[in-house]
């Protein structure tokens, strides 16, 4: 039977604690004597005297057997511990029973001890199990460790006892939980190292083994305890802000987050300076059984190890990556487990080789609730890629169902060296917040809304909905246990081991000595209890080892600073973590700043908590802070902001109200090395004069895309509302640059925002804003169109709608005539829209009575085909043609048009050389084209794209597949023929140009090309080229007699002058065979030579080559005779 310290879970009571019970239990006579009247009571003694419950199970009662009598019957030793609740579970008797063990000092009871009796025990519960509310068949299944709970409906459901959440009491702590955001100096110094080895040797194979080492280097580099304990697998670059892997271990290592999470957000770029191309990933989610020790994982993997023929993926999602090895039979559920297969949505890009050099990409990974949603960027590039879009459900996967009471987040690689992380954004928010800011009577359940990016209560919820009552809930971030009555929560003693300030720990503040010019108590937090005044040249407030300095509230507390050049809170070479609450700050002196301190290295946090700034002459200069915190702020009369200095990891500026401002100053300056790699957010209410300026940043202070956020404002000057003040408050950056992110504003512009502007007096010149949505205008004279605000690249498209009239002309942007639909009509109202898609690419369509049909359907036109350097008449069938409209082939010069009616129309074109498919295009106001209407051919075209194409006959001609080449080795002859028959009945053509090169024949070699007979194999004629003269011959090859001969310098026809290169041309026509030089677009450029009969055609051939060269662009055309 176990002690009362080894504390299992109970698992067999069919009914829990409830007041109800309680209370009838109570009733009974042999209980009358306990003193107590309800379960409130019970609880309360219980918290009051420091005691715990502790659950105990596998113990049988009937139900006269008292615990008492059990213990003394059992020949055990137990050690009863002051002030707890017991709770025997009978899963081999008939009833459970939930005892208080009432003694105020440890007791020994049992074999060798002390006899217990009635009165040493109180009796809260007693349950009959041998009778429950259903069939015990129909109980449903549940986990070890879960007890049977009632429903509504009297429905058993399997559930823990102890549930995992977040409570909050004070604003204070409402503030921290719902704001979690991480650095990667955090992830590297505080967040928990894994290592897990797929090993086939058992010995070092994981599962059993955590961390998993590799101390003899199998897998790469040697990766040993001693290594792991001096954090010298993974390290922290601070100058760049990244964390890396430092060898190539051949384990799968990282970090995750010291908390668990059921909805958040991460994204990471992922990068390596080696040219290996193994493993970098995040994990999803992460787990450690408690009882085994085993840690299971989810994992999005990337990896380029294709390019060196080890592996198939590049793209996967991963249960247990890289773990177990051979060992499934061992380990059961351990084992490596692909999920999904994303490998065709983000693969490597071809000839992209050198590993991760130069292959960088980005992933993301949002989970809400059981779903899981990730994406990566394709090889190459940061933006992430819609189309690579994986999701699972927790649901849908047995193994994964260990997840959906949360998991860890981290980052991971695996034998991959200099495995870089950066650019890191997470946030990490637990499903639901139980708020008892309002009183323990009035809890309040806030969820995140990750639509709109804010907590928000959910009055439709309760703690019953989320946890059920008659639960625990261990508040893992304050450190406290909470019992969830049927009524209302109770904070119970103990807890998950954080400690609150008690009384000890807090130093009341009623004199300024005791908190000026001093090195202050890290452990303690100081409370204002009274307004104090300090020069602030003599007398000033170190924040080195301030913990916290809290006030009684603005109007009861403040801190003024009075000297000329005074300064209020300073650092003395160790600053770090600000935190003011409750307070105000009045540095009045003349000169006077609130704040001059430094991070003393860049890993802290200022905080400032529902602080007001009254009269300040500058809040001051503030340098190299991880990140700034403020809540619930006032600037009231000041005459200056703050100054920020150096590299930070963000800010987050929510509810701060700006009055009374000096019409000289600046919000927040940009001082020496400004950068902040994260996002800027500020919410602000404000009402400034002319002149004054809210933030005076360049846009290259931020380190990436969309990070200066202005969010929810309201800003008037001089009391007026007006959007295109923006330009003054934010000098330097507009709505519409890269960096910027402006939503949900009122008087400042937003980055996508729909506004309506009419003028009816336009002329000369006018400016088109892509800040505004719609325009109404009457143009009164010509007019010139030019814009701006335009979309910075990066940014969404979009679209502005001009409705514009006056019969006068308009002149719009090069750009938007580009790709243009339609034509302005000065008569009408002209609906025009334009897109702007990106950067320079503009679509535009214009709408009036012009466009009143809808686009030209082409049916058809004929002919269909034609020869390249002919004039042919076309005629084009269809409907929604117009006498106004016009149609034509693509790149054919129309010479006249008729239009017959609306279902048919005529055209005469001049059809170039170039042979093809050529769009038909018709226009009625809107264009249509049909693809590939017309082909522009000689004839039957053949090339040898195939392998099977040729026979060789001597040497080792190499095939270039599908280019209608052979190459061969330079300067050796090789012969091979072409298995295409020439047909003797048709004209025909053949084309054979050699491949470019730099490096032409030696004098004394030849090259030919011969049409021989299919009959007998005997060569009928031959071009000869001569590089010893450079002339070209052409011969009768059965006589060996020269037909014709002088066509001069033939040496480049062959050759790639530099600019062109040409090509030999055979040609028979009508018994006549001619050789010419002809340039790639087919003008011809050179002599020509040429054969009449008796050396005629009369039966079929085949080409034959005998090269020292390559051939290329080898093509055979029938004439369509």
């Amino acid at each position: 039977m176990p002690g009362p310290n080894n504390r299992p879970i109970a698992g067999n009571s069919t009914t829990v604690v409830n007041e109800t019970t309680i209370q009838n239990i109570l009733n009974q006579e042999i209980f009358n004597n306990t003193g107590y009247t309800s379960i409130t009571d019970i609880i309360q003694n219980l918290e009051a005297n420091g005691g715990e419950i502790i659950e105990l199970g596998d113990i049988g009662f009937t139900e006269d057997t008292t615990v008492y009598d059990f213990i003394n019957a059992s020949g055990d030793t137990w050690q009863l511990e002051e002030n707890t609740m017991y709770f025997f579970t009978a899963q081999s008797g008939d009833y459970s029973h939930l005892y208080y063990w009432q003694g105020d000092t440890p007791l020994t009871i049992g074999a060798g001890g002390t006899p217990v009796t009635v009165d040493d025990f109180e009796i809260l519960l007693i349950s009959d199990n041998s009778k429950p509310e259903i069939p015990d068949n129909s109980l449903p299944k549940g986990l070890a460790g879960q007890a049977y709970y009632i429903k509504q409906g009297n429905e058993v459901e399997p559930d823990y006892t102890l549930k995992r959440g977040i409570v909050t009491e004070t604003e204070a702590e409402f503030t921290e939980a719902t704001t979690q955001e991480i650095s990667l100096a955090e992830v590297f110094n505080q967040w928990q190292f894994f290592s897990h080895s797929g090993s086939k040797n058992a010995a070092l194979a994981s599962p059993p083994n955590y961390p998993g080492l590799d101390p003899g280097g199998f897998g790469g580099t040697p990766l040993t305890q001693d290594i792991i304990d001096q954090k010298k697998a993974w390290g922290y670059d601070p100058v760049n802000d990244r964390i890396f892997l430092t060898q190539n271990f051949g384990v799968y290592s990282g970090f995750v987050s010291p908390k668990s999470y059921t909805n958040y957000i991460l994204e990471a770029s992922l990068s390596s300076t080696s040219s290996d191309d193994d493993y970098l990933g995040l994990v999803m989610a992460f787990q450690k059984d408690p009882v085994t020790g085993y840690e299971y994982t989810i994992s999005v993997i990337r990896v380029l190890n294709e390019l060196s023929g080890q592996g198939n993926i590049t793209y996967a999602l991963y249960y247990n990556f890289f773990q177990n090895g051979n060992q499934s039979q061992t380990h059961g559920l351990s084992q490596q487990i692909s999920i999904i297969d994303g490998t065709d949505l983000a693969p490597i890009i071809e000839g992209q080789g050198n590993g991760w050099v130069g292959n960088h990409c980005k992933l993301r990974v949002e989970r809400v609730g059981d779903v899981f949603s990730v994406k990566t960027s394709q090889f190459g590039s940061y933006d992430l890629d819609d189309a690579t879009l994986l999701t699972i459900d927790l649901n849908d996967t047995p193994e994964l169902e260990r997840f959906k009471t949360g998991g860890q987040v981290g980052f991971s690689a695996l034998s991959q060296a200099n495995a870089f992380f950066s650019d890191v954004y997470f946030t990490g928010f637990n499903e639901y917040i139980l708020d008892l800011r309002n009183g323990y009577d009035a809890p309040r359940i806030f969820s995140f809304d990750f639509e709109n990016n804010l907590w928000a209560e959910d009055p439709n919820l309760t703690y019953n909905d989320i946890w059920g009552i008659n639960r625990f809930v261990d508040d893992y971030l304050f450190g406290r246990v909470y019992y969830l009555g049927a009524d209302k929560p109770i904070k119970l003693p103990g807890g998950s081991g954080a400690v609150v300030a008690g009384p000890s720990e807090i130093i009341e503040v009623r004199s300024k000595d005791q908190i000026i010019n001093q090195d202050l108590d890290e452990t303690k937090v100081y409370r204002l209890m009274k307004s104090i005044e300090i020069n602030g040249t003599t007398e000033r407030i170190r924040i080195d080892n301030l913990k916290k300095l809290a006030g009684l509230g603005h109007n009861d507390t403040t801190i003024s600073v009075t000297g000329n050049n005074g300064i209020g809170f300073v650092s003395s070479g160790n600053g770090r973590n600000i935190d003011l609450e409750n307070l105000q700050i009045a540095a009045t002196g003349t000169g006077a700043k609130a704040f001059d301190v430094t991070d003393v290295d860049g890993t802290h946090e200022m905080r400032l908590l529902s602080v007001n700034f009254s009269g300040c002459k500058s809040l001051g200069d503030l340098r190299g802070y991880r990140q700034y915190y403020w809540n619930d702020i006032g600037l009231y009369g000041c005459q200056d902001g703050a100054t920020f200095h150096g590299t930070s990891n963000g800010a987050y500026i929510n509810g701060l109200n700006l009055f009374s401002f000096a019409a000289t100053g600046t919000l927040f300056k940009e001082g020496d090395n400004l950068e902040f790699t994260n996002r800027f957010f500020s919410a602000l209410n404000l009402d400034v004069p002319t002149g004054a300026k809210l933030l005076d940043f360049a846009p290259d202070v931020f380190q990436g895309n969309e990070l200066m956020q202005f969010n929810g404002c309201i800003a008037k000057v001089n009391g007026v509302l007006d959007p295109e003040n923006s330009k003054t408050l934010v000098p330097n950056i507009s709505a519409n640059d890269t960096v910027s992110k402006w939503t949900g504003n009122t008087g400042l512009h937003n980055s996508s925002i729909e506004r309506f502007i009419e003028d009816t007096g336009v002329a000369g010149n006018f400016e088109i804003s892509w800040l505004v949505d719609t325009y109404y205008l009457e143009m009164t004279a010509d007019t010139t169109f030019t814009e701006r605000d335009l979309p910075a690249p990066g940014k969404n498209t979009k679209e502005i709608l001009i409705y514009l009239t006056g019969d006068f002309a308009p002149t719009f942007p090069a750009g938007w005539t580009v790709n243009q639909v339609g034509t302005y009509k000065g008569a009408d109202v002209n609906e025009i829209r334009i897109k702007n898609i990106k950067t320079g690419i503009y679509f535009t369509q214009i709408s009036n009575s012009l466009s009143i049909y809808p686009a030209p359907f082409i049916e058809s036109i004929e002919p269909s085909g034609v020869t390249p350097n002919t004039t042919q008449d076309f005629i084009v069938k269809g409907s929604f043609f117009t006498p106004e409209g016009f149609g034509g082939i693509v790149g054919q010069t129309r010479t006249s048009s008729n239009f017959k009616n609306q279902g048919e129309y005529r055209f005469t074109a001049d059809i170039g050389a170039n042979e093809g498919d050529f769009d038909l295009f018709m226009n009625n106001g809107t264009e249509t084209k049909k693809i590939n209407a017309v082909s522009v051919v000689l004839g039957d075209v053949f090339q040898p794209l195939d392998v099977t194409d040729w026979t060789v006959l001597t040497g080792d001609f190499e095939f270039a597949q599908g280019k209608a080449s052979v190459v061969d080795q330079l300067n050796v002859y090789k012969e091979a023929n072409w298995n295409q028959v020439i047909d003797f009945t048709k004209n025909f053509r053949i084309d054979l140009a050699f491949t470019d090169s730099d490096n032409p024949h030696s004098l004394g070699q030849k090259d030919y090309i011969y049409m021989v007979r299919t009959s007998d194999d005997v060569r009928q004629f031959g071009f000869e080229m001569d590089y010893n003269s450079g002339y070209g011959l052409l011969r009768h090859t059965p006589n060996n007699s020269a037909i014709t001969t002088g066509i001069s310098d033939f040496r480049s026809y062959w050759l790639n002058d530099g600019t062109r290169r040409y090509i030999l041309r055979i040609e028979w026509i009508d018994d006549i065979m001619t050789v010419k030089k002809v340039r790639e677009n087919g003008t011809q450029d050179g002599p020509t030579g040429t054969i009449t009969p008796p050396y005629g055609f009369d039966e079929n051939m085949y080409i034959q080559v005998s090269l020292k060269y390559g051939a290329a662009l080898l093509k055979y055309v029938e004439f369509t005779n």
